[in-house]
């Protein structure tokens, strides 16, 4: 009987936390608990997952693409890690940031360490590629250091488009997604084309992804999100919400405060009615949906397979979720 899409990625997630750990007892560090307490104490294992499966649909196997699978959850750790500090994040998935449980000098030198032990595991791949995946594998971190820089950029701008926004979305998110699709594909040595598509699906089901994100800090259900609704009004953060409303209403005095970081508690209800009045929740759905199903068609290049239906079915829960 085949595995059910919940069984499936449950397997690739245990794969992956096999993995980590087993790198984690490998290298002897100073900072060892760090590394466990950052890299083994939840997560999702997106991209992991993404990275096996697209080995998987392009005829490889995925136990042959466990440790870039690995790699990329460590790169995404990196980059949690080193947003929390400039957040000054008191919280990560139910736990105190590893700046606040440690100090921010030994969650720097984490961070960075858990980076180089990316690279480590990365190179443990078995594939006549390793220098184009290597390659990729840098991109992926080079774009979301340009993702963030934009970001940081935009809590002082008075103007940001939506071009822009996208623009940022595109390094800060899409490209550990795009990347983690590309990996798969290059240890299964699928052709120029192929990757190509996987590298449009990384890019587009990334950005339906972080919409999606914008969308639930608006709308979604605080129980079910596990944060408070409308954090990202409070913090004046450039989401699809915020960027788009200044665009059509760029002398709100309301809009103006949130981008400010001017506003109370009790005026952020207020911002996500704006928002809805604007017709942004329709236009945001409207935008997920078309992205995902761009990031779908480029798997049409793909024969159809379970490991396909599955990888489909895993992204429609992704930019379906409710948390």
């Amino acid at each position: 009987m085949p595995m059910s899409i919940e069984q499936n990625t449950s397997r690739l997630r245990d794969v992956t936390e096999k993995t980590i750990a087993e790198i984690l007892k490998t290298e002897k560090v100073l900072f060892d608990e760090q590394f466990r307490y950052a890299l083994l104490n939840g997560g999702k294992r997106l991209r992991p997952i993404v990275t096996m499966l697209c080995c998987e649909i392009a005829g490889g196997k995925s136990s042959d693409a466990r440790y870039a699978a690995a790699a990329m959850e460590m790169l995404h750790t990196f980059t949690l890690v080193h947003d929390d500090i400039m957040d000054n994040a008191n919280t990560r998935r139910g736990l105190a940031t590893l700046h606040k449980k440690w100090d921010v000098g030994t969650a720097i030198l984490s961070g960075d360490e858990i980076l180089a032990l990316a690279y480590r595991a990365l190179l443990k791949t078995k594939s006549k590629k390793n220098v184009r995946l290597v390659e990729i594998f840098t991109k992926a971190f080079f774009d979301v250091c340009e993702g963030q820089a934009y970001d940081k950029d935009f809590e002082t701008r008075t103007t940001v488009t939506s071009k822009e926004y996208l623009k940022m979305i595109e390094l800060k998110t899409s490209a550990l997604f795009s990347s983690s699709a590309q990996l798969g594909g290059l240890i299964a040595n699928v052709s120029e084309k192929k990757l190509n598509a996987l590298a449009a699906f990384g890019k587009n089901i990334g950005i339906a992804f972080q919409i999606q994100d914008d969308y639930l800090d608006c709308f979604g259900d605080e129980k079910t999100f596990g944060k408070k609704i409308g954090g990202d009004i409070a913090e004046g953060k450039r989401t699809f919400f915020l960027v788009r409303a200044l665009e059509k209403s760029p002398r709100s005095v309301l809009l103006k405060k949130v981008a400010q970081r001017k506003i109370s508690a009790s005026m952020i209800p207020e911002g996500i009615k704006l928002f809805e009045e604007m017709g942004l929740k329709k236009e945001a759905e409207h935008l997920v949906e078309k992205y995902t199903q761009t990031a779908i068609t480029a798997l049409n290049v793909f024969p159809q397979s379970s490991s396909k239906e599955t990888l489909i079915r895993f992204i429609l829960q992704l930019v379906g979720r409710k948390s």
